[in-house]
């Protein structure tokens, strides 16, 4: 039982800072919205945009569950730095 307590504290460690990452977005940085590598054009307190490498869509993004706000088929990931 000790073992699975320690796995499970370590993937709630992960998932936080992948969570945590969205919060701290900033301008020219790279995320993936379903796949697809998009920069972060603009930051606002609660949202961000941003728009597909290469191509003209764009769209808004909530910080805390990365979802688009419009389209809530959207779902942003941040590009993680180990």
């Amino acid at each position: 039982m000790r073992e699975i307590n320690v796995e499970y504290n370590a993937i709630k460690t992960k998932l936080r800072k992948k969570v945590q990452s969205l919060m701290s977005v900033r301008v020219h940085d790279t995320v993936f919205v379903n796949g697809t590598e998009c920069e972060v054009t603009a930051v606002f307190k609660e949202t961000f945009i941003a728009k597909a490498k290469g191509r003209h869509k764009l769209a808004i993004f909530d910080k805390k569950t990365g979802r688009g706000i419009y389209n809530k088929k959207y779902k942003a990931t941040p590009l993680l730095k180990d």
